[in-house]
């Protein structure tokens, strides 16, 4: 049980790096970027085009640290931890599920500050939408968009059912820009055209959450496991609506003074709790490399050591938190794109 519980706290040392997007997870902390928000003040009628939610299904990080205990150390001498990460047991049918759900509430959110949101089905009548190239669904990056992604974090990203992807971040936190035709569309409307980005995380490692949920009580399964799970094996687990997530809108070609915008995250927003198992998945022969590392290390002064894990999600569990995270983030960015008002 000793061993379980230092791999555990090593475990907690390592992702609190590579699992936290942004500047912390304070539930003081509701911060966003905004522009143009304004330009919305007066248009009542909007579009919807793009309601993608891409779901991190892996990520790693690593620690360094240098050690004073070495006679005449210049610093070189470090020990390096190195924690990869991967999120198991939730079908497709789950991620497809949130992201349905997520679109709907964003819809009544925007319903309820006033606007009217018009059917895709008026914006696929107009001549630009015919040059837009749809993304497979669920989409998950290859070939160049995967190079040009620059990330330790594997992903798949699902549209809500009625529309189609266009267009998904290549960098952490980046509002990407959309297809051009996505602003001849706005024009050939008369109405913003919106295309909302989320990026959901399976981990977390601080202490502050914007929610807490006892999957226990507050989602039964048929009457509910015998017990709830213990710390030792759901350490880190937390789901967050990551930095960079964001509601672009546009309403006409661009240009120095184009009245185009978004809002998106500054700070994530984050659901604590414990939706399922921790399972240390470390290879036989990556254990072989971490012993062969540390043996050398003896001599050269320097030593890394990789532990794998699995969190394997009980889906509902996961489902349920997701979509609190992102009911959550709705809500923060539906109050930014009306604050003006």
């Amino acid at each position: 049980m000793k061993s379980k519980l230092i791999i555990a706290t090593s475990i907690v040392a390592l992702l609190t790096g590579c699992a936290t997007t942004g500047t912390g997870g304070s539930g003081k902390g509701d911060r966003l970027y905004s522009k143009n928000a304004e330009t919305l003040d007066t248009r009542k009628d909007v579009y919807i085009a793009q309601f993608a939610v891409s779901f991190v299904t892996k990520d790693s990080g690593s620690s360094k640290s240098t050690s004073p205990m070495i006679r005449h150390s210049s610093g070189s001498e470090y020990a390096q931890s190195v924690l990869k990460a991967h999120l198991t047991g939730v079908p497709n049918s789950t991620f497809q599920k949130i992201a349905d759900e997520a679109y709907n509430d964003f819809v009544a959110d925007l319903t309820a500050k006033g606007f009217n949101v018009k059917p895709v089905s008026d914006l696929q009548k107009l001549k630009p939408w015919k040059k837009l190239d749809p993304l497979p669904v669920p989409y998950t990056p290859s070939g160049v968009s995967s190079f040009m992604k620059n990330s330790s974090q594997d992903e798949v990203t699902f549209s809500a059912s009625s529309l189609n992807l266009f267009s998904v971040p290549d960098q952490v936190g980046q509002v990407k820009p959309m297809p051009y035709a996505f602003s001849e569309l706005a024009e050939a409307a008369g109405a913003p055209v919106f295309a909302i980005n989320y990026k959901v995380h399976f981990a977390y490692f601080d202490k502050d959450t914007d929610y807490e949920v006892n999957y226990f009580k507050d989602v039964p399964l048929n009457g509910g496991p015998s017990s709830t799970l213990s710390a030792s094996v759901t350490l880190g687990q937390g789901i967050q609506v990551t930095t960079g997530s964001a509601a672009q809108f546009l309403v006409d070609s661009g240009g120095t003074f184009s009245d185009n915008g978004y809002v998106s995250l500054i700070d994530p927003v984050i659901v604590g709790g414990a939706y399922g198992r921790n399972e240390d998945t470390t290879s036989g022969s990556q254990k072989a490399a971490n012993a062969f590392s540390s043996a050398v290390g003896f001599f050269t002064g320097g030593s890394t050591k990789t532990t794998e894990i699995s969190v394997v999600a009980t889906p509902e569990y996961y489902q349920y938190g997701a979509i609190k995270a992102i009911d959550m983030a709705n809500n923060r960015i539906v109050d930014g794109l009306t604050a003006a008002k």
